[in-house]
């Protein structure tokens, strides 16, 4: 039985930039619900402005990036050129950036 073992350095690096995205995403989320007392039991919750702008940021997000992901791994593996998933993995980075 022979295993193969696949490799997608591009796509593992632009994963980990990612992960470290959502950290900030995600604790400024709880940070304002601890400073402001709310919980999201509150029926009033979604009334606060600045709170549901960082909901949705954070949900555009956790909705878009991990389909981007698997595609630009499939790009990756179907044998594209380094510069081309770097390119494709890059702008999609940069994207999320200025959204947030």
């Amino acid at each position: 039985m022979t295993i193969t073992v696949m490799s997608l350095p591009v796509t593992a690096i632009i994963t980990g930039c990612f992960a470290i995205m959502m950290v900030p995403l995600s604790l400024q989320i709880s940070v304002y619900y601890a400073r402001t007392g709310k919980t999201q039991a509150d029926p009033y919750v979604m009334s606060d402005e600045v709170l549901r702008r960082k909901t949705r940021a954070h949900g555009n997000f956790i909705e878009y990036v991990p389909l981007a992901l698997i595609a630009l791994g499939l790009v990756e593996l179907s044998g594209a050129s380094s510069t081309m998933v770097w390119s494709l993995g890059g702008t999609f980075l940069a994207a999320r950036l200025i959204h947030v």
